[in-house]
């Protein structure tokens, strides 16, 4: 006749994923030597997080691990976008936390996530375009701050809806996950704010792919394929992609960490692929990468924690 046990947390998949976490890792990454408990489970000590760091990311076993802060705390701002069938990869090339690509560049027949040269460039200047919008939006809130983008590598959507506008012009769309980061503190309503005046200004200011070369001559898309990208990714819906859900539960999935989705691991392990400066300058590849490796400087950077 035991009284069945209280949730600890509102979100479903939390608790599963902070047990998996402590239960995988305790001998590898010794959990309860940097982390201390609270009432919805356990949490890095401050004074103890870079070094936290370091061995989280230098763990090759999977971990399934997230952050989050109590209800009607104070965290670090942060996006989570859910694109189910986007018009390019978003997220092509994302580093893993070595600093190596997830995946490589394939070719338009091959099976899978396989994508183009051609997509990857086009993608990565949409990406730098999103994160060029947050620190818009950012500096008239009056909080310039440098952003940052983490994401899963992107997988060809099983079927992408007819009509729908978002097929690129390669006649594929992509199931594209992408949470991004910026160092200023909010709380619920804040986030809310900030994510309703990112939404406007992406769909006020759509993206406008650039004429001519970005990356080797050979790679460069065509003046018709960038146009054909441009005019499917101005017919994203924003409102849908942006997930306002996630700032009542206060958590997000570290980087590095599998997704749980009914208690199964369906992997979507996301790693650094951009970022940009707060003026809006884009980090170069090698900056990327120096980051990517750098454990304590890439989850200060990707964290949701406000201390």
């Amino acid at each position: 006749n035991r009284a069945p046990a209280a949730e600890s947390r509102p979100h479903p998949d939390a608790p599963a994923v902070l047990a998996a976490g402590a239960r995988l890792l305790q001998q590898r990454i010794k959990v309860r030597r940097y982390t201390s408990a609270d009432g919805c489970g356990r949490r890095a000590q401050a004074h103890l997080r870079d070094e936290f760091a370091t061995v989280y990311f230098s763990s090759q076993e999977p971990k399934y691990l997230c952050e989050y802060v109590p209800s009607g705390g104070a965290f670090r701002m942060f996006w989570d976008i859910d694109l189910p069938c986007a018009p390019l990869p978003l997220g092509a090339g994302a580093l893993n936390t070595a600093g190596g690509q997830q995946e490589a560049t394939g070719r338009a027949s091959d099976e899978g996530s396989m994508y183009t040269v051609q997509e990857a460039t086009l993608a990565r200047e949409w990406m730098q375009w999103l994160l060029q919008s947050v620190t818009k939006i950012m500096a008239r809130a009056g909080a310039p701050t440098a952003a940052y983008a983490a994401a899963a590598a992107p997988e060809r959507a099983a079927a992408p809806a007819e009509g729908d506008g978002a097929v690129g012009p390669s006649g594929w769309g992509w199931r594209c996950g992408v949470h991004v980061h910026v160092d200023a503190i909010v709380g619920c309503e804040g986030a809310r704010a900030l994510t309703h005046a990112l939404a406007d200004q992406l769909i006020r200011s759509p993206w406008a792919a650039k004429e001519g070369p970005t990356v080797r001559e050979a790679d460069s898309p065509p003046s018709s394929t960038r146009a054909a990208a441009a005019q499917a990714c101005a017919r994203v819906d924003w409102n849908a992609a942006l997930d306002l859900g996630v700032y009542r539960t206060g958590s997000l999935r570290l980087v590095g960490s599998h997704k749980v989705k009914q208690r199964q691991d369906a992997g979507r392990v996301y790693g650094l692929c951009a970022a940009v400066g707060a003026a809006g300058a884009a980090w170069s590849e090698a900056d990327l990468r120096r980051l990517a490796a750098d454990g304590p400087g890439l989850m200060r950077a990707l964290s949701i924690l406000n201390d």
